[in-house]
């Protein structure tokens, strides 16, 4: 008899926080990226620019998923213009392109980006990359969920804090960032002053035909390691490019991330 009443207590508490923790498959997610834009400043030039220039940028992006594939993608907007508009130079650098949009597969392991640099269109084709994320135990809320804390550091150097939950399938996020066991709702990159955090996150029927990988025929396809490497032979032939923070792999940063 107890053996009874024990397995139907443990089935009530399974059904109990099941039904507390659905896993959620079909979402659509907006994101706010809001970046320190005087913190890559100069000292020496940064009064002229708080005369001109707001500390923080914000530019927003939505993220839909049916748990087997996904799309991110900037919201048109007239906040996303803000640091003058496509092609805007070095603080463009650090908000992304309108045109930008990252196409992940889970069950095929590929990610598809289009990206914009330099007033020039890449179709980059990768598989998901591994990021050795380490988990912690600090929690914090975001949008609604609860999301656990983890750090990883990437090309070789930059530190990141991601914020994920498992109550949503796709094990991606923001920039396309995947490898965590859930969908990330925060990221934190100090290096680059920057953040993503998700304001709200909708249960949605995601169609089809809305989460495909970008298409340009005009666009020069490549990966992700080729083009990085093309960025530094440009830096390196012109001195000229170097960003703002005498840093050619921060501008490199900035541009992959």
């Amino acid at each position: 008899m107890k053996k009874i009443f024990l397995l139907v207590g443990l089935s009530f508490w399974v059904a109990v926080s099941s039904a507390q923790s659905p896993i959620l498959k079909e979402v659509k997610i907006e994101y706010e990226k809001k970046v320190n834009t005087w913190a890559s400043i100069p000292a020496e030039m940064l009064d002229r620019f708080k005369q001109n220039m707001p500390q923080y940028s914000s530019s927003f992006y939505s993220y839909e998923t049916d748990g087997k594939k996904s799309l991110y993608k900037a919201i048109p907007q007239e906040n996303n213009a803000g640091m003058g508009g496509r092609g805007g130079g070095f603080f463009r650098m650090g908000q992304g392109s309108e045109d930008d949009e990252v196409f992940t597969d889970f069950v095929k392991g590929e990610q598809i980006s289009l990206k914009s640099v330099f007033e020039k269109n890449y179709l980059l084709t990768d598989p998901i990359g591994h990021i050795n994320w380490k988990l912690t135990n600090d929690y914090r809320e975001i949008a609604g969920f609860n999301c656990r804390r983890a750090t990883a550091i990437i090309m070789d150097s930059v530190f990141v804090v991601a914020f994920y939950t498992n109550e949503i399938l796709a094990q991606g996020g923001p920039e396309g960032f995947t490898g965590l066991p859930g969908t990330i709702l925060g990221l934190v990159i100090n290096r680059l002053h920057t953040t993503w955090y998700a304001t709200k996150v909708s249960v949605v029927d995601v169609k089809p035909d809305r989460i495909v990988a970008p298409i340009d025929s005009k666009a020069e396809k490549s990966s992700k390691l080729q083009l990085i490497e093309s960025l530094k032979d440009r830096f390196q032939n012109n001195r000229s490019g170097r960003g703002f923070g005498n840093n050619d792999d921060s501008m490199i940063w900035r541009i992959m991330i």
